[in-house]
């Protein structure tokens, strides 16, 4: 009977952990301008509905918005350099190249372009918080918060900064 209990008390404490640790994808109805969706150390993701293509280069809403205003206030930099092929910049302190991403790095395809900011790691997977990640079903559209890549994803660069 001691042996049982002490199975289930084990087996509850997995299925708690594991579920701590994961952390799921989920879409959020986009329904009006300047719409609050994800939050992150206090910096909101902002969404509207509309194309990606309408957003891109609006300075509140594509994808560079996010990582330049979490930026600006966890770090009290300028980021820039978020553009097809670039090298993000920083007008103080240093961005460098890390393959351990962590809380508040940031995530960059130059190729795509596309910028987010790491929310949290669980083992391989990387959780992102970022502006621009929609898309329109049955006449809807939707932001997925929570998005899950891999720290190996094709393209992907992660850059910490550091004073």
């Amino acid at each position: 009977m001691k042996k049982k209990a002490i199975s289930l008390c084990l087996s509850a404490l997995l299925i708690l952990s594991f579920s701590l640790l994961c952390v799921a994808q989920s879409d959020v109805e986009i329904t009006k301008s300047m719409q609050v969706v994800d939050t992150l150390d206090n910096v909101d993701a902002l969404y509207r509905p509309g194309t990606v293509a309408d957003d891109y280069g609006d300075s509140t809403y594509k994808c560079a918005a996010y990582p330049i205003k979490y930026f600006k206030k966890l770090y009290s930099v300028s980021l820039s350099g978020l553009s097809e092929n670039g090298t993000p910049t920083v007008t103080s302190g240093k961005l460098t190249v890390v393959t351990d991403p962590k809380k508040g790095d940031l995530a960059f395809w130059p190729s795509t372009p596309h910028s987010a900011i790491v929310k949290s790691v669980s083992g391989d997977k990387v959780i992102l918080i970022e502006q621009n990640w929609k898309y329109k079903s049955g006449g809807k559209w939707y932001a997925t918060i929570d998005r899950q890549v891999s720290k190996t994803s094709s393209g992907l660069k992660i850059y910490r900064w550091s004073k």
